[in-house]
């Protein structure tokens, strides 16, 4: 029992490989079975003048290994817990095209999580950058996910935070449909979401959402590109299911006239069309992630808003 309870919480909760760690039956009072054992320090040097008690282990007084590892995971869960308030968004990695598994009609989907958790039964969005048309779904499986209690009892949830790269399972009201539409979306152009989360942005101030920006800085992180975007190109902006028309006007603490491939820069954005703040940023169901593409939809970088 011992046995099985360290081997889920080394491989599920720890992430640990089996290949890092090996169970070695012996004796918990002679030690038997240690001093013979491959890859284990002998206990010879422990040996003392009392040759009767060579091999007795010096008794322990204190936590035991398992408690050791449950008291790691209760702050792991007491940080995690932290993040549970935010707005839910994460990309999916893999599986672009998405195409139904035989398990009760469900997509599988590899999805990197930006912020806030997901869980099984959690009903979400999946859409992309292209369109205002979403897709409802009802996450039925993750793989791998943390462990975190509940706020009303001592029971241990499985869910998915922050950072986290899960394997989940969708079960998506409109399969057939979504699957025709997904002929030409490419990795990372497909966004999940929850649905009608009711948060605001917490890097915006109250005025600043009710306000009409001429331009904006976002800190971003570009993917890999073929070629430069250089100051004065035209790109769109994508935030939430919105998407605007924006220049590149500046790239903040350098002199550079372009950005390129893997920076993590803040640059500043003007904002071609009025009323950007009005239709987006003063909506009562909004993140701050945001993905910069050019005018033919080829992602150059994702980010947040950063300010004004």
């Amino acid at each position: 029992m011992i046995q099985s309870e360290l081997n889920y919480l080394l491989t599920e909760t720890f992430q640990w490989k089996k290949t890092q760690f090996q169970f070695i039956p012996c004796s918990g009072i002679l030690g038997s079975n240690l001093n013979n054992a491959e890859n284990v320090v002998s206990k010879s040097k422990y040996k003392s003048e009392f040759d009767s008690i060579n091999d007795v282990p010096e008794w322990y007084e204190g936590p035991t290994f398992l408690s050791h590892l449950y008291s790691l995971m209760e702050a792991n869960m007491n940080k995690i817990e932290t993040t549970l308030d935010e707005p839910f968004i994460g990309i999916i990695l893999q599986n672009p095209i998405l195409q139904p598994t035989a398990e009760h009609n469900c997509v599988s989907l590899k999805v990197l999580i930006k912020s806030g958790y997901i869980q099984s039964g959690q009903t979400i969005e999946i859409h992309t950058h292209y369109e205002e048309v979403c897709h409802y779904g009802i996450i039925t499986k993750m793989t791998k996910p943390k462990l975190t209690s509940s706020r009303n009892t001592k029971d241990y949830l499985p869910i998915g935070v922050h950072s986290d790269i899960l394997e989940v399972f969708v079960k998506i009201h409109s399969t057939e449909e979504l699957t025709k539409k997904q002929a030409h979306i490419h990795k990372n152009d497909l966004v999940i979401s929850s649905r009608k989360a009711n948060i605001s942005s917490p890097y915006l101030s109250n005025a600043l959402k009710l306000s009409i920006l001429p331009s904006m800085k976002l800190s971003i992180q570009t993917h890999l590109l073929n070629d430069p975007v250089n100051l004065g190109s035209e790109l769109i902006l994508y935030h939430y299911l919105m998407c605007k028309t924006v220049k590149l006007v500046k790239i903040l603490g350098t002199n550079a006239t372009s950005i390129i491939s893997n920076q993590s820069i803040i640059v500043e954005v003007q904002i071609t069309e009025p009323n950007f703040a009005l239709n987006v940023i003063n909506s009562e169901y909004i993140t701050n992630y945001i993905v910069l593409t050019t005018t033919d939809h080829k992602v150059v970088a994702v980010g947040d808003i950063a300010c004004r």
